[in-house]
């Protein structure tokens, strides 16, 4: 019986020594992990810090409408230039004018409900719903301030490089199923990529914006520099001048009769 009790004491003392070892390793990596999981951020911070780098919620509500001019070049048509026009007004109206010169122009409307588009030389035509599904988040005055609401499924999918910047990679889907998968600069916060499928007359469309020079007016700040890249067409706008809380008529927004 003695013999039995010392040559198990004998084999836990044998076992306990590497299973505390071990304890103390399982320990280290737990303290690792936790560390590593602690900085990566949550979704949450991820747009909170977001909204901040903007301006803030508050600076975002007090602006009510908005009319952006810009230039645009279109990079494999020979650089073709032309201007555009936005007007946007809450909470969730828009009408996008381009002007092409030497071939007319074309406008694309949001009235809150429907949507129409019109090319040049052409008749108004009224947009699928399809189409609508990514218009009217597109057209949400709000949208940079409630993406939690707009995109109630919002999950993170690491990092990513957006040129020579680090960013961290957000896709959200809407309650209709519009996707959108976001890049925001680790340092700075701000929106730095965008990435959506569309729905166009001819079918869908990968559609990859990037955005550049930040500038604050009126309290926010918002890019005025945007690269849209799709297979396509490839073109470069350049905000020229950005009026806030100016009056514009819902009128602007219907569908022409012609």
């Amino acid at each position: 019986m003695k013999r039995t009790v010392a040559l198990v004491a004998v084999l836990l003392t044998l076992t306990l020594i590497p299973t505390s070892q071990y304890a103390r390793q399982a320990h280290q990596s737990t303290k690792i992990q936790a560390k590593l999981s602690s900085n990566i951020p949550t979704v949450d911070r991820i747009i909170s810090k977001y909204v901040q780098a903007i301006g803030g919620e508050a600076a975002y509500r007090k602006l009510t409408s908005r009319v952006t001019r810009a230039t645009f070049v279109i990079l494999d048509m020979q650089n073709l230039t032309g201007t555009a026009e936005t007007y946007e007004k809450a909470p969730n109206k828009s009408l996008v004018v381009l002007n092409f010169p030497g071939l007319g122009i074309s406008r694309e409307g949001y009235n809150g409900v429907a949507g129409w588009s019109q090319e040049p030389q052409s008749e108004v035509r009224v947009m699928t719903r399809a189409e609508l599904v990514s218009t009217k988040v597109d057209s949400d005055f709000y949208k940079e301030v409630r993406l939690r609401e707009i995109f109630p499924k919002l999950t993170f999918q690491g990092t990513a490089k957006v040129g020579s910047k680090t960013a961290y990679k957000l896709e959200g889907v809407s309650k209709e199923g519009y996707s959108e998968t976001m890049y925001f600069d680790v340092e700075s916060g701000l929106l730095a990529r965008a990435d959506a499928v569309e729905e166009t007359p001819e079918g869908k469309s990968v559609v990859e914006i990037h955005y550049d020079d930040y500038r604050e007016i009126d309290g926010i700040r918002m890019p005025f520099a945007a690269r849209h890249r799709s297979p396509e067409l490839n073109i470069l706008f350049k905000i020229t001048e950005v009026r806030h809380n100016v009056p514009i008529e819902d009128a602007k927004f219907e569908k022409p009769i012609k």
